[in-house]
């Protein structure tokens, strides 16, 4: 029963790293411009996700530069603009993974989510707020995201 229950768990992780919120490449000088930061149309796919999914990006591997990602809500007006970072960044390679929040318990269910990878001389903490996104970094395509209530 025991083997049976690691198999399932494995394999439950194992298919989740193909549910990987893809950001692509991390090669863009201008952030995403203002009006991309907004509630997508109705009938508009959109990837959902849990409170926390994990989030993936790549950058050419001889960039030494320090990689975050970065989400703001979009159906918070209160909010507007304001990112936050994410767990810690894990590089292999020109491809890179971290961990994404998406709200806090029950707030940010039913929301959408803007979510960006960035590369800067910077230096920022998890958690840490950031009004805008910061000049001089380069950036992946903006990636919205929902999560069901």
């Amino acid at each position: 029963m025991r083997l049976l229950m690691t198999c399932v768990l494995l394999g439950t992780l194992a298919g989740c790293e193909d549910k990987a919120i893809d950001l692509g490449a991390t090669d863009r000088k201008d952030p995403p411009a203002e009006k991309e930061l907004k509630v997508p149309d109705a009938g508009a796919k959109v990837e959902t996700v849990g409170l926390n999914a994990a989030v993936k990006g790549s950058i050419g591997k001889e960039v030494k530069k320090n990689v975050y990602v970065l989400v703001t809500p979009l159906s918070n007006a209160e909010l507007k603009n304001v990112w936050w970072v994410q767990g810690a960044v894990t590089r292999k390679g020109e491809a890179y993974e971290c961990e994404a929040q998406f709200g806090e318990a029950d707030a940010g269910a039913g929301e959408y989510f803007a979510v960006v990878g960035i590369a800067t001389d910077k230096e920022y903490e998890a958690g840490e707020q950031l009004k805008g996104l910061p000049a001089g970094a380069t950036y992946t395509k903006l990636k919205i995201v929902k999560r069901p209530k």
